[in-house]
């Protein structure tokens, strides 16, 4: 009994020695013993593109009315930032739609209701022109939501900012292809952000300065096409080599489209049309899938920067009963059973390998 009790006795004076040792190491350096502070997440959702049926069931004798719209995916749009992005700008003239797109003002108050901000450069930016671009931003600026990717004047920052916890900064870039053959205004060649290598590189290296988190927006690829170009391969893996950079997200060919990691960092080629007027009615058997992207992060403090931990793809379906948005997951026990089945399907066919995926049927 008593060697049992001396064992003993010599165990918790061990314990108490090393956590003793432990104490003294938290004390003489911690940065080595605690490298990393909070994890952070950010949602990334597919295009926004309002075809006229979308707007017109939305239509009240006092205007349109898109509150219910988003509201079935609120749940999936709960990350410390949610960003959307819109395709479309936003007018007080009357709404039109494909090919020259103008929406309704009231949209951008749905949009208040669940993002904290949106990119704006796609190929529908210069649609109506200075004056479309302008009126989107000024709505965007009185609702006190960021846009990524335009400039309506020389103190106009096309960068959006936002705080993170701890004192920390997200960049967010956003850039399109092209604006479909409509020419940039010689008097404001920066009113849009058009994809250059050059150019984003120096826009990153700048929000880096500013920032410990800089996520960037590419619209791109080739439309209904799920396999990235070759274009795209190529500027997300000279992007992703630069240390600033620490996503890629995208969107515009109106299908998912996969992900991949490039240098510890993800790329989202494609998240697909999260609310659009596109689905097997129009000949387009997965327009109406889109999906929910939501990216994890750390600080470290040895790097003085955020990294990348995990992303989760939740897809989403714009039912054209009734032109909202839902979880596809929730679906499954409706009449909407086959289109859901797909969502899953695709999304986990496309991501799993990547990213965490929800349970087929």
């Amino acid at each position: 009994m008593v060697t049992k009790r001396v064992k003993a006795e010599t165990g918790v004076k061990f314990l108490i020695v090393i956590s003793l040792v432990t104490l003294l190491l938290l004390y003489i350096n911690p940065s080595k013993a605690i490298s990393q502070e909070k994890e952070i997440s950010i949602t990334f959702s597919g295009d926004i593109l309002p075809h006229t049926s979308l707007y017109e069931k939305n239509k009240s004798n006092n205007g349109y009315d898109f509150s219910e719209t988003f509201k079935g995916i609120s749940p999936l749009l709960d990350a410390d930032i949610n960003l959307c992005h819109l395709e479309t700008v936003l007018s007080k003239n009357k709404p039109s739609s494909y090919p020259i797109f103008s929406s309704p003002i009231e949209l951008a108050d749905a949009i208040k209701l669940h993002w904290e901000g949106c990119s704006g450069a796609s190929n529908h930016t210069l649609d109506k022109g200075i004056k479309g671009v302008i009126s989107t931003k000024k709505i965007f600026q009185k609702l006190n939501l960021p846009l990524a990717g335009t400039k309506i004047s020389p103190q106009d920052d096309p960068i959006s900012y936002y705080n993170l916890p701890d004192g920390h900064t997200l960049a967010y870039l956003a850039y399109t292809y092209g604006t479909n053959g409509i020419k940039v205004p010689k008097e404001n060649p920066e009113i849009v952000n058009i994809i250059s290598y050059g150019k984003i590189k120096k826009a990153i290296l700048e929000a880096g300065t500013k920032a410990d988190l800089v996520i960037l927006y590419l619209h791109w690829g080739n439309e209904y096409q799920e396999n990235p170009s070759s274009q795209q391969r190529v500027l997300a893996n000279k992007l992703l080599a630069l240390p600033e950079l620490n996503a890629i997200v995208g969107s515009h060919v109106h299908v998912l489209q996969p992900a991949e990691i490039i240098n510890s960092k993800p790329v989202a080629y494609g998240l697909g049309n999260l609310w659009s007027g596109q689905g097997p009615w129009s000949g387009q058997p997965k327009g109406q899938i889109g999906a929910i992207l939501k990216l994890h992060f750390t600080y470290n403090q040895e790097k003085k920067r955020y990294e990348y931990i995990k992303g989760e793809v939740s897809p989403t379906l714009t039912l054209s009963s009734n032109w909202r948005v839902f979880p596809a997951l929730n679906l499954l026990k409706t009449n909407q059973h086959t289109s859901a089945c797909l969502a899953l399907s695709s999304t986990k066919r496309l991501y799993e390998r990547v990213f965490s995926t929800p349970k087929t049927c």
